[in-house]
């Protein structure tokens, strides 16, 4: 069988999009995860001046408010994007972890707010 060079061009986009799935994956469960592991942390940071405890159920990962769900899905996908940028092996620090997950908390905020102004 003679391989072409259209063939084998299709061959190597089919692979490389199976690659980019696998690894997408693997970064969103690792996301997912490191939110679980991090959030009740960031919301302590998040509320160094007030009672971090009587936040906690605005970014419950089980939570079944609208408003949770929405900073828990920005914060993953911000985690995301970290991870992303750190897959060079680079050592992820905790400040890094809160940045990444207050500033999707932030994005969140402002989204669900126009969301809300638009009905």
């Amino acid at each position: 069988m003679k391989l072409t060079k259209t063939k084998l061009k299709t061959i190597i986009k089919e692979e490389l999009k199976k690659v980019l799935k696998e690894n997408f994956a693997e970064r969103r469960a690792k996301a997912d995860q490191l939110y679980v592991d991090y959030w009740k942390k960031a919301v302590e940071n998040y509320y160094k001046n007030e009672d971090p405890a009587s936040h906690y159920e605005e970014y419950d990962p089980d939570s079944e408010d609208p408003e949770a769900q929405s900073n828990v899905g920005f914060a993953q996908s911000h985690l995301g994007h970290l991870l992303y940028r750190n897959e060079d092996g680079g050592e992820l620090t905790i400040e890094d972890i809160f940045k990444a997950i207050e500033e999707g908390w932030d994005e969140s905020s402002y989204e669900f707010d126009m969301q809300q102004d638009d009905y």
